[in-house]
């Protein structure tokens, strides 16, 4: 029953009791919904006004389900009706309403011409916008999604929707395995986000693994050092997520004289 159990006639959403639900007519509904004969729940909590029988999940991933009155996103329903319903990349949903990100409106957006860029940015007839906000200050023509929360137009670099002090014809995004972030470097200093990472080397400057980077100096995560790590041996022993009511994912490595749990000395 995927993320979903019953034991002793109780429903459980992995180690916690779903308190009310009816465990004999209890059914999964994939990882993060369910439902009983009286109820719909997403993870271990009523989804308030749903239609038991009409309701189903549209996207797994992004938490998207329906009944017959209303679309959900995570539990929580959405005012954006049905009709011209369209799910689209990055989590945008598009009716003949409006645009949502994320489940947020995009004040101003038109339906008929939006369209996603990557997960951040994206544009319609009118302008560009960051995640569910207008980008005013982007110059429209000549706009282009760099993907890792960068972009750029024929003027300005921008992480999300924050001008970036970098020289114009050096900055270059730096690829990784996770978009949710970014790292960029210019001819002088390295950027994680909007910021410049204090005392970066760009010359020697180089990836890890996933949020980890290092240059011939120091490690770094999130674009802060971890001053007790030797980057010449730095390296990722083991990634994993402790899930329970939060999800706390965290990084086990080493520099061959110590053990770091994230950027903590583990031992």
């Amino acid at each position: 029953m995927h993320s979903y159990s019953i034991e002793n006639h109780k429903v459980y959403y992995r180690s916690r009791r779903v308190a009310g639900a009816h465990a004999a007519s209890f059914t999964s509904l994939g990882q993060h919904y369910g439902k009983d004969a009286q109820r719909v729940y997403f993870q271990d909590q009523p989804v308030m006004g749903a239609d038991v029988s009409s309701f189903g999940v549209l996207c797994e991933m992004q938490g998207f389900a329906k009944d017959c009155q209303r679309i959900y996103r995570y539990g929580s329903a959405l005012d954006c009706g049905f009709e011209g319903f369209e799910l689209l990349p990055y989590g945008y949903v598009r009716t003949t309403k409006g645009v949502w990100f994320q489940g947020q409106a995009i004040e101003g957006a038109d339906p008929a011409s939006f369209e996603p860029l990557d997960r951040h940015f994206s544009r319609d007839c009118h302008g560009i916008f960051y995640c569910a906000r207008a980008l005013p200050q982007a110059d429209y023509a000549s706009f282009e999604a760099l993907g890792f929360n960068y972009a750029r137009d024929l003027f300005h670099h921008f992480c999300g929707s924050v001008q970036l002090a970098a020289d114009y014809a050096s900055f270059n995004v730096i690829p990784h395995n996770d978009d949710n972030y970014g790292y960029a470097c210019d001819n002088t200093a390295v950027f994680f986000q909007e910021g410049k990472i204090l005392l970066a080397d760009v010359a020697s400057f180089s990836m890890i693994k996933g949020e980890f980077c290092k240059d011939r100096h120091r490690v770094y995560r999130f674009g802060q050092a971890i001053e007790a790590a030797r980057p010449e041996t730095f390296r990722i022993l083991h990634e994993a997520v402790v899930r329970g009511r939060y999800i706390s994912p965290f990084t086990l490595s080493t520099d061959d004289s110590q053990v770091f749990c994230n950027d903590e000395v583990l031992c």
